[in-house]
């Protein structure tokens, strides 16, 4: 079985090798890319070369990555010069992706963004990802309004672009059970994460209000092969260790993972590809 979790669990701009190798010493098999997922950060072939070798160190993969949502420079921007430079930023992602052996990049496609700057972004990108052996997978947001994902899923086919199902998330809106099931033939990624149905809190699943017997069946009856992915965060104002807190969600994550294995009775062990 193969255990995934976010990097920024307790920061997202500061060094990432101490989560990392806390995360590979808490029995995760590999990691969720969310460092510098809000800001215009662009990783060097430097950086890119020392992370692949710390994660060889450690025995553990990099499964997917959260691409920049971008502070300035926007991919779903009206302004143009700004979008350009978004795409450029993404493409550094799915360059990070492709030299690391990830088969996902995670966006945000926002009701408030520009939906002519979205379509033209992602078919800028499609061909940059088919040629890197990458996915691009749309997230469910915390607004109550996702159908620009309908949209945008309308004009591009499941195997370029695809969803990324957050629960916290679908917790929130109320429709993320439907919203997996609909587009089940597009789930490349997850963010699985629990919450008490007010606010976005990243706690660990069966700690919040959220009915999981919804999500694992959408999952379950998914297209969806690859890691039990987990998108925390680290409350240390609760005076839980580091070690406990990875410790519980790593067998909250096995705990789901029995759950989707019976829904489907066949093994959840294998990355999709």
């Amino acid at each position: 079985m193969l255990y995934s979790c976010a990097t920024d669990y307790f920061h997202d701009t500061d060094d990432p090798r101490p989560y990392i190798r806390s995360l590979a010493d808490a029995g995760f098999d590999g990691i969720h890319w969310c460092h510098h997922w809000a800001d215009d950060y662009r990783y060097t072939p430097e950086d890119v070369g020392a992370l692949k070798q710390y994660l060889a160190d450690l025995g553990i993969a990099l499964f997917d990555i959260h691409a920049s949502a971008g502070k300035r420079w926007v991919w779903e921007a009206a302004e143009e010069q700004d979008r350009q430079e978004g795409v450029r930023l993404i493409k550094n992602r799915i360059d990070m992706a492709a030299a690391l052996g990830a088969a996902a990049v995670v966006l945000h496609a926002s009701a408030q963004g520009n939906l002519d700057s979205q379509r033209r972004s992602l078919g800028e990108l499609e061909e940059y990802v088919r040629n890197r052996n990458v996915k691009i997978a749309l997230e469910n947001l915390s607004s109550p309004d996702n159908r620009r994902l309908e949209v945008l899923f309308s004009q591009f086919s499941p195997d370029f672009l695809g969803f990324c199902y957050d629960t916290g998330h679908g917790n929130l809106t109320k429709d993320g059970p439907t919203l997996a099931k609909v587009w089940g033939n597009r789930l490349f990624a997850l963010h699985v994460h629990d919450n008490d149905g007010k606010a976005d809190r990243h706690w660990v699943p069966f700690r919040g209000t959220l009915d999981w017997k919804p999500v694992i069946e959408a999952i379950g009856c998914s297209v969806y092969q690859g890691p039990l992915t987990l998108e925390l965060k680290w409350y240390t104002e609760t005076g839980e260790p580091e070690r406990d807190f990875l410790v519980t969600a790593k067998l909250a994550a096995e705990r789901l993972t029995a759950m989707v294995e019976a829904v489907r009775g066949k093994s959840f062990a294998k990355p999709w590809g």
